[in-house]
């Protein structure tokens, strides 16, 4: 027989101390310890956020903040890696974490959008959301440059 286990709502887990030793991220409502980042998974994000940056000077309705939580639901609080957020969407204090899903998220090279749908790319492709980022097409390859 499994171990039942309560549910930790966003409220209860930003109300608990974070770990030291590790970020944390509440999926589902279970508290998920996430491990250090390596240095290669900074460096493709780095790679991400020049390509993006590049985008938003052209097109400056988005900010992409990194590392911040979004609360999705009353027991999902993810972070992604970076976030595209609208600036239509700013934030109106300093709450420790953004109110629903971003425009979009990505976890390298995952891309989640509003439609809780993700797609998976690999290096032959190119980097494309034409609903939420329109015009804007990289290689994959470009992200995993250096590596």
């Amino acid at each position: 027989m499994g171990t039942a286990t309560t549910m930790v709502t966003v409220q209860e887990f930003l109300a608990q101390a974070e770990s030291d030793e590790q970020r944390q991220e509440l999926i589902g409502g279970e508290v998920v310890s996430m491990g250090p980042a390596g240095f290669g998974h900074e460096w493709i994000k780095g790679n991400l956020i020049l390509i993006l940056a590049a985008w938003v000077i052209k097109n400056p309705s988005m900010v992409f903040p990194s590392e911040t939580m979004a609360q999705l639901t009353d027991y999902d609080s993810p972070i992604p890696g970076v976030s595209m957020v609208s600036r239509g969407r700013k934030p109106t204090d300093m709450k420790p974490l953004f109110q629903g899903a971003p425009d979009l998220a990505i976890k390298v090279v995952r891309i989640y959008d509003d439609s809780d749908q993700a797609r998976m790319f690999d290096r032959t492709q190119n980097l494309e959301n034409p609903a939420e980022l329109p015009g804007f097409s990289a290689p994959v390859s470009a992200i995993f440059e250096g590596i």
